[in-house]
């Protein structure tokens, strides 16, 4: 095997190096990847929302409604812990640091690395080794993802906000894609391949979004941020999912990064809170940094 070869052939590389590709272009050659459509479209936050979509049609379509009891009782408590824990932390931290106190850091950046989640890299790292039931919470675990749960966090405790819209679009894909697994059993086997397809797309419409040099501006924020995530939710989760699947916690332990999907947190809830353009900015440099360390 070449030098090339061992470099770019470790769990999780068919996510990381597009990611980290892009990056360095939107970095230090934004231009290119304005060139124009359809190319440009590959970059857009469209192209992010329009592959997490699919994936949510592909996780219903995979579904096996049969399952989905044993499915839920083994990955079903260990989210919940997870959303429980998100939101005690983001209330208590709105409670504590109103606005952006401490390090620039507000309750929507500790809600979006929280309750962060990366289905891509649960398939990747357990890979060979995934049982059927593990791969049958890939669905699930892709509906932790919908950025309307951080919404319906953020928004505890204020009023005027329309949530049943933004639901309602977050599970529609999902429930389609149920229907027609029900509907054409056949096509389960047909779509089987494309969550793993479409993974190295996904990281690259993330990796559009960073700016290494803005992340590494915020690396002091973001280095509080991961401790965070690890200390307040990674270790807790995986010594309950040890506790309550026994399993060594490799179901949480595998899903546990800062996803660079968490950075499109800020853009989608600034359109029901009140967020100026500076802080969306300033909170995505500020996850980024994040989703860089949690990735490796």
């Amino acid at each position: 095997m070449t030098l090339i070869n061992k470099l770019t052939r470790f769990k999780g590389s068919n996510f990381l190096i597009p990611m980290f590709l892009t990056a360095i272009l939107a970095t230090f050659l934004p231009a290119v990847l304005k060139l124009g459509f359809p190319f440009s479209g590959l970059f857009t936050t469209q192209a992010t929302f329009f592959i997490i979509a699919v994936l949510l049609l592909v996780s219903g379509i995979k579904t096996d409604v049969k399952k989905y009891a044993g499915v839920l009782k083994s990955i079903g408590p260990v989210l919940l812990v997870k959303i429980a824990i998100a939101t005690l932390l983001t209330l208590i931290w709105k409670r504590l640091f109103p606005g952006q106190i401490l390090l620039g850091i507000n309750a929507v950046i500790i809600c979006a690395v929280l309750m962060s989640c990366n289905p891509g890299m649960y398939l990747v790292l357990l890979g060979k080794s995934i049982s059927d039931n593990e791969e049958s919470t890939f669905s699930v675990i892709n509906l932790l993802m919908l950025p309307a749960i951080p919404l319906v966090i953020l928004s505890i405790g204020e009023s005027h906000i329309d949530l049943v819209t933004p639901i309602i679009a977050n599970l529609l894909p999902f429930g389609i894609g149920i229907l027609i697994g029900m509907m054409y059993p056949e096509s389960k086997k047909q779509f089987r391949p494309l969550s793993m397809l479409l993974i190295p797309f996904l990281a690259v419409t993330f990796g559009a979004k960073i700016n290494l040099i803005v992340a590494f501006q915020s690396s002091l924020s973001g280095v509080l941020l991961t401790l965070i995530f690890y200390l307040a939710m990674v270790l807790s989760v995986t010594l309950f999912d040890n506790i309550w699947n026994k399993q060594a916690g490799r179901m949480a332990l595998s899903m546990s990064s800062v996803a660079a999907f968490s950075m499109s947190i800020p853009p989608f809830v600034s359109q029901f809170l009140k967020i100026s353009p500076a802080q969306i900015i300033q909170s995505i440099g500020q996850i980024a940094f994040a989703v860089i360390i949690s990735s490796f």
